[in-house]
């Protein structure tokens, strides 16, 4: 008769902070012996292979959230996501000779994903900034990132680029006044839905700001409970969506 012992990470080890915690080998022996043998290149490297390598692939991260006390499960995904991000990724490698940290490739696969700048690494935004692969997009406090130029002449979409980089304000106003006028008010995380495929989050907050700032949208409640409605001032007009382009107009161009 036999038994197994199952087990979950070694003591120190989380999902959390898998990719940044040093590795502790389960079995220290065992590891320098396979070390020195060159069964392994070095000890520790497989979890950071693993998640740049498919996160590369477009295929998205690893995941280990079922793992436990008692096991550690890892899916790992095999369905290509998003194609012309993997060619792009091989292009800037190969051809253009860049050589992409773990942390640049999670960022890169978090924008992809138009993650908020709060997610983002750091450093690895800064080193992604001077390597023009992503640029910024938005003002101030509610600034994002976007792929660069380069990353839409690459996969032949010019007119996303000018989209996302320079959105068309009418079109915001006159989507966000068709949702108002249905429902009455909406939250910050309904226009993030609304633009979910064309707006990231920071310029989604940004447009909404905007709109409050030129007396358009009116703010009410605090914190979660924060929602916009037309403002007074719009709703008492005869034709509150012309007004509200007139008043964009005079920002876009002022006499």
């Amino acid at each position: 008769m036999t038994s197994s012992v199952r087990v979950g990470f070694p003591l120190g080890v989380t999902i959390d902070n898998i990719l940044t915690v040093n590795s502790t080998p389960r079995n220290r022996l065992l590891a320098d012996i396979l070390l020195k043998t060159g069964v392994v290149e070095r000890s520790g490297q497989g979890v950071d292979k693993l998640f740049k390598n498919t996160i590369q692939e477009s295929k998205g991260s690893p995941d280990y959230t079922l793992s436990d006390n008692f096991q550690v499960h890892l899916h790992i995904p095999t369905v290509v996501q998003d194609k012309a991000f993997v060619l792009f990724i091989e292009h800037i490698q190969q051809e253009n000779k860049i050589d992409l940290s773990l942390a640049e490739v999670l960022t890169l696969e978090k924008i992809r994903q138009k993650a908020g700048k709060n997610d983002l690494d750091k450093n690895a935004v800064k080193s992604l900034l001077e390597k023009e692969l992503i640029e910024p997009v938005g003002r101030t406090n509610t600034k994002g990132y976007m792929f660069s130029k380069a990353y839409y002449t690459f996969t032949n979409q010019p007119a996303a680029y000018t989209k996302q980089k320079d959105p068309d304000l009418n079109y915001i106003w006159l989507q966000v006044h068709n949702h108002i006028s249905k429902f009455r008010k909406a939250k910050i995380a309904d226009f993030e839905l609304l633009f979910n495929n064309t707006l990231t989050r920071e310029q989604v907050k940004y447009y909404i700001y905007l709109l409050e700032d030129l007396n358009i949208l009116a703010r009410h409640g605090i914190g979660k409970g924060t929602f916009y409605e037309l403002s007074s001032d719009l709703i008492s007009t005869s034709n509150p969506m012309q007004n509200g382009l007139d008043k964009l107009n005079s920002i876009s161009n002022p006499s």
